[in-house]
């Protein structure tokens, strides 16, 4: 009995003594193969796991235009040298487009480090008719079309709005496999880390095992990312994202798509300067909401004015409160709208611009200090007294919404 007992303690010390498998090391060139096949990563670096209640966090099957044209998981890990991505799914006779934003911030907040691209309906490459949210600005992208077997990586140019610039053949290794509905392909690169930094790091070592690496810098140290499926034309949207954004997609690929949600992992979480080997990415991962969820595309159902006549003499500027439809719980502090207000005369012509592009949370689409209108035009005079319109509108063309209402001014 007591040998028994002895035995069963050492199997219990030697499993209690097995270090946990880890993912991220100091080389991966060995296990991890550029080949367009993601078969060679671990569970551990899946980006998407499943819910507790069974939900996949990435359905293969949430596409508006069928599981052809789906992102079914993104694949994430690294090595002292590199940051290793795939993305796996179905991109018939379309593209794909992996947007990775470095960030010094984390948490609920998700400020924006400013730096990157705001949308790609303006590059002078590869443009889409996608807009990013404040708290997203890409300062890269990995990209393919079906068919293709080298992904492009373009890199976001400081200083210039919206401009890209493609990084050079045999700066990375990458590989693309999609064609039409073949099953198991992917488009996976190998990025080194200074391509990956902008140019911004340099080499130094690791005190813990002694090999070369490169430096972090302290405002990159997180990496925000989202993958979309876009049509083949410039100026085309698509129908699918990962994570899911707030919005939705529409068939329509004229409509613009905005990317307002992401994952989000940090690299150097020690904040040692260098990236975190021995860890498991999936056991990082965060979303600015976690999916799975239904996308809303919200409207302005309504446009309340605090009064319908207007003395621009009395001193009192009139109020207006916008309603969105659908309404939304109070304590939703994630979903957010874009509004534009102006004021037009009875011809339509534009007499004062409010606000353009005004970002709000959806469930409180209220700002008091710009929902008014003191009475005076873009030049700064009073206007005469007459019919007037009040717009306000959400969104970019097409697909924005609009809602309107008429008021009267006296002198």
């Amino acid at each position: 009995m007591s040998a028994f007992l002895l035995t069963l303690g050492l199997m219990t010390l030697g499993l209690a003594a097995s270090p946990s498998f880890a993912t991220t090391a100091t080389s991966l060139e060995e296990r991890i193969v550029i080949d367009g096949d993601s078969s060679d990563f671990e569970e551990g670096e899946a980006v998407f796991g499943i819910t507790s209640d069974g939900q996949s966090e990435e359905p293969s099957n949430d596409s508006v235009w069928g599981p052809n044209n789906d992102i079914n998981q993104i694949k994430i890990t690294w090595d002292a040298q590199n940051l290793y991505i795939a993305c796996d799914g179905y991109i018939w006779d379309n593209n794909m487009i992996l947007l990775m934003d470095l960030t010094g911030t984390a948490g609920p907040e998700f400020a924006s480090d400013g730096e990157g691209l705001t949308a790609m309906t303006e590059l002078n490459s590869w443009r889409r008719n996608f807009a990013f949210s404040q708290d997203f600005t890409p300062d890269l992208f990995l990209a393919t079309w079906d068919g293709n077997s080298a992904p492009q990586i373009w890199t976001f140019i400081p200083d210039q709005e919206n401009q890209v610039q493609q990084a050079l053949a045999g700066t990375f290794q990458g590989v693309a496999t999609f064609l039409q509905n073949s099953p198991g392909r992917c488009m996976e690169a190998a990025i080194p880390w200074n391509l990956l930094f902008g140019g911004r790091s340099e080499e130094v070592q690791d005190p813990d095992s002694g090999v070369d690496t490169w430096a972090i810098p302290a405002d990159m140290r997180y990496l925000r990312f989202a993958a979309v499926v876009t049509a083949g034309p410039d100026g085309t949207g698509g129908p699918d994202s990962a994570p899911d954004n707030l919005t939705g997609h529409q068939q329509d690929s004229a409509v613009l798509v905005p990317i307002d949600n992401f994952a989000v992992l940090p690299i150097d979480e020690n904040e040692d300067g260098i990236a975190d080997f021995g860890i498991e990415p999936h056991d990082r991962i965060d979303y600015k909401l976690r999916p799975p969820f239904q996308g809303i595309r919200f409207e302005v159902a309504s446009v309340t004015l605090d009064r319908k006549i207007v003395s621009p003499e009395e001193g009192r500027s009139l109020e207006f409160r916008p309603r969105l439809t659908p309404e939304l719980d109070p304590d939703d502090h994630v979903r957010t709208i874009v509004l534009t207000a102006r004021i037009y005369d009875s011809l339509g012509r534009i007499v004062r611009t409010l606000y353009t592009d005004d970002r709000r949370f959806a469930a409180d689409p209220t700002n008091p200090d710009l929902d008014q209108w003191d009475g005076f035009d873009e030049r700064g005079r009073m206007v005469e007294g007459g019919i007037y319109v009040l717009s306000v509108v959400s969104g970019e063309s097409p697909g924005q919404s609009r809602s309107s209402t008429v008021f009267g001014v006296v002198r």
